[in-house]
């Protein structure tokens, strides 16, 4: 490899800097749009449809509970878990197809208020950003991760400045982390089935490291049973 040594200020510093970002760009666009952008333009009420008639919701709870996804780390399913977002096999409201699949495009799109993020500054200086758990005349407490010890009480007299924020907690650009469109799929399947099957289903559907679990051992993965929240297949 040849170096070249120049002095700041230079026209070769120059010209490296102007063509620097142009070269970057030319190789983000030959290597494609990624999955997200890919995703988003499509409506989102045609990948819920194929959600629910090309998706395995089997392969969905695998990815669901993978570490590289890293959903559960913020969801739970099933009332005896504590989770830092909502529980997404026991909803308080309805949901459609549509918003589950917006949900996990799109998470800052639609936030429900009860998982709003909340920005707070404190008087020695910190900045906390969470949400908020709990509020009453003296105190404020907010959930800043997915631990038990990410609950942090606050005084009130210790609050500089406090600001709900209109960006989920949730990141965006997490389907990147997916492979391919059939895997986004897939998991949409997985959040059809538990929000319509509930506990039960996220139960049955949870992978185990025993072979007996098709969808963790790499075996072809079953289709889930009607009765865990699904409608069957549409012949083609």
């Amino acid at each position: 490899m040849t170096r070249v040594l120049v002095r700041p200020g230079s026209s070769i510093v120059t010209a490296f800097l102007i063509t620097a970002p142009l070269i970057c760009v030319a190789t983000a666009n030959a290597q494609g749009p990624s999955l997200e952008q890919q995703l988003l333009s499509e409506p989102v009420q045609d990948l819920a449809a194929d959600a629910r008639e090309k998706g395995d919701a089997t392969r969905g709870a695998f990815l669901f509970h993978s570490p590289g996804l890293g959903c559960v780390k913020c969801h739970g399913t099933s009332p005896s878990e504590t989770s830092f977002g909502p529980d997404l096999a026991s909803w308080k409201k309805t949901v459609d197809d549509n918003h589950l699949a917006e949900s996990v495009l799109q998470p800052s799109k639609k936030i429900d208020p009860q998982y709003q993020s909340l920005m707070v500054v404190t008087s020695d200086g910190r900045t906390l950003a969470g949400v908020q758990r709990a509020r009453d005349q003296k105190s404020l407490t907010i959930q800043t991760g997915v631990g038990k010890t990410d609950i942090v009480s606050i005084s009130l007299d210790d609050i500089e400045f406090e600001k709900q924020t209109e960006v989920s907690v949730m990141p965006a650009g997490q389907v990147n982390a997916l492979r391919r469109r059939q895997e986004f799929l897939d998991l949409i399947s997985y959040l059809i089935a538990i929000r319509d099957g509930g506990s039960e289903a996220a139960d049955r559907l949870r992978p185990s490291a025993g072979p007996e679990r098709p969808g963790w051992s790499g075996a072809r993965p079953a289709r889930i049973r009607p009765e865990w929240g699904t409608v069957p297949t549409r012949r083609q």
